[in-house]
């Protein structure tokens, strides 16, 4: 896995940016809990898409282990159809083993 920037992340709003089009974007910055910037991000939606996701990674990563770990610790699968908790199963060991890249 990656190393990554600790702590909380928040943005900032930091001024703008004009393009060759007219268009204006508000441009934002993200820093983490000492104030050390991460990164530079035009549009406030993408930024705080971002900050939440990074915010939320490791306890999310828990979380679908902790479902993976206590999955059948109580016997069988009680599910009407035990092929969709199957493939919910393997859909987060796909997205742990993505997010731990």
């Amino acid at each position: 896995m990656s190393k990554h920037t600790l702590g909380v992340w928040h943005g900032e709003h930091v001024g703008e940016a004009r393009y060759e089009d007219g268009s204006e974007r508000r441009l934002f910055q993200i820093r983490n809990e000492g104030g050390d910037l991460v990164a530079d991000v035009v549009d406030e939606d993408d930024a705080e898409l971002i900050i939440r996701a990074c915010n939320a990674h490791d306890e999310l990563v828990a979380a679908l282990q902790a479902m993976i770990e206590s999955h059948g610790m109580h016997g069988p699968c009680k599910m009407n159809n035990c092929s969709e908790c199957k493939d919910a199963r393997n859909k987060a060991v796909a997205a742990i083993a993505k997010a731990q890249e």
